[in-house]
């Protein structure tokens, strides 16, 4: 296991100054990740079991991660903003990395986790040329603000797309994903099911990672 350094910074979002934690391992593997944490209206932050276990994976497997807390999160400026807010806060995340010394802009790989899938996805479209590749575990569906089936565009993504979820998930079912993708006509989005799997991925952790580090690697390596 590679040695984890985690480095936190202080990243501008419009007017308001966001916290987060960069960390770095061996960082054999060229590409940059940028993590959008889960439900900050609910406490969802940086530290986040599932997203603290995956940053940590994503690291001893090679990779570069970044995670931050939204506006009004931790010591994150300002008021949540469950729309556009947190949108523009994951772009100037993305910003963030392109512009890292040792992170390369061409390489970067977005993953947002429950609520956060919402907005991995909108900036994925609104950014097209952005990513290498996004991983959208456990989305919501049809909740708004941020629910999936909202985004009448999202078959025009360029990018390839996962979605993970687990079996056991009432906010992301299997059929409701599977319906999902099949009306998207897109080749590029596909997803994964798991077992046993439901939205915390208690007792789960470790074969999320494993699932995803598997498609990053297949995807962009």
């Amino acid at each position: 296991m590679s040695m984890v350094r985690n480095i936190p910074v202080a990243f501008k979002s419009g007017e308001l100054q966001l916290e987060g934690i960069i960390s770095e391992g061996s960082n054999d593997k060229p590409f940059s990740i940028v993590l959008c944490s889960p439900e900050p209206h609910l406490g969802g932050n940086m530290d986040s079991s599932v997203v603290k276990r995956l940053a940590l994976d994503l690291v001893t497997a090679g990779y570069f991660c970044f995670r931050f807390n939204y506006r009004g999160v931790g010591s994150s400026e300002g008021t949540i903003d469950m729309r556009q807010g947190q949108v523009t806060d994951a772009g100037s995340a993305v910003q963030l990395m392109e512009n890292w010394p040792t992170s390369d802009a061409k390489k970067l790989i977005l993953i947002g986790y429950s609520y956060e899938a919402g907005v991995a996805l909108r900036l994925g479209l609104s950014q097209a040329n952005s990513f290498a590749a996004i991983v959208l575990i456990s989305p919501h569906m049809k909740l708004p603000p941020l629910g999936l089936e909202l985004v009448r565009e999202a078959g025009n993504i360029n990018t390839p797309m996962m979605v993970i979820s687990g079996d056991k998930d009432l906010s992301a079912s299997p059929d409701s994903i599977s319906d999902w993708i099949e009306s998207l006509s897109n080749k590029l989005v596909t997803s994964n099911i798991v077992v046993d799997g439901d939205r915390s991925w208690r007792g789960k952790e470790g074969q999320l990672s494993v699932e995803i580090i598997e498609y990053i690697n297949k995807i962009v390596l």
